[in-house]
């Protein structure tokens, strides 16, 4: 942990998080499993709204459906 500078431990955990999902196989983008564009609007519908969920995600910060589209729109 670089305590002076957590965002250098944070990107580092981040790569070995990729490196671990790509070593067993996983996708590490929408691109990889062939979600587009035109497919964000639904997927953030769905997790927001599907399973009887009322309009956000998440515990430690709420998400809505327009956020859940801006992150989304990150993995592509």
């Amino acid at each position: 942990m670089d305590f002076q500078n957590p965002e250098v431990t944070a990107r580092a955990g981040i790569r070995a998080l990729k490196n671990f999902l790509r070593s067993i196989g996983m996708p590490l983008n929408f691109g990889e499993i062939g979600a587009k564009e035109e497919d964000i609007k639904k997927m953030a519908h769905t997790a927001c709204y599907g399973n009887g969920r009322k309009g956000t995600v998440g515990k430690f910060v709420r998400l809505g459906e327009e956020d859940v589209e801006k992150i989304y729109r990150l993995m592509l």
